[in-house]
């Protein structure tokens, strides 16, 4: 990974940044971004300075074997700093934002535990939203969800959704 240019001590917000996680470590910052803006190299480069750990809020790099696409941390920069959320999933897996939310909040707690400070890092705005917000405890009823499928996941069944959402939510449509 290239260098983040040391952009900690040269761009004043990140100057910023740094005064305010020596006074309060209990802040968690969180770097997010388009692709390839340089999220990664300079969560590195903080995680460095502040004596943290990367989570990962990518919903891509869950995933083992998609390596290419998805920017990963090289081996090295893994080694060089502990990063979550990596590889934690082989492809079949399903990850959903439920997921992301209860893994990233258990790699929190073993951060905090090791006395380190979380740095996240990532573009998927959905699951960075999520964590910073929370998300609504709603119930999942397997039973329902296969019942639902089973009646409208299919390219023939499709279009009566869309008319029973049209006429129930018609300022969705």
């Amino acid at each position: 990974m290239k260098p983040a240019m040391n952009l900690l001590h040269h761009h004043p917000v990140l100057k910023n940044l740094l005064n305010n996680l020596q006074q309060d470590p209990s802040l968690c910052p969180v770097i997010m971004g388009p692709t390839a803006s340089g999220k990664s190299a300079l969560a590195l480069e903080l995680a460095e300075k502040i004596h943290g750990e990367i989570i990962s809020a990518d919903s891509m790099q869950f995933y083992r074997g998609l390596d290419i696409g998805t920017a990963k941390p090289s081996k090295e920069d893994q080694q060089r700093i502990a990063h979550h959320l990596i590889d934690t999933l082989d492809i079949q897996e399903k990850a959903d934002i439920f997921t992301f939310c209860s893994q990233a909040e258990e790699a929190l707690r073993q951060i905090r535990f090791k006395q380190k400070t979380p740095v996240v890092a990532g573009g998927s705005g959905l699951y960075l939203r999520a964590f910073i917000y929370g998300l609504d405890p709603l119930p999942a009823k397997q039973e329902l969800r296969d019942e639902l499928d089973a009646r409208y996941d299919s390219e023939d069944t499709f279009p009566d959704l869309c008319r029973i959402m049209e006429k129930t939510c018609p300022l969705d449509f």
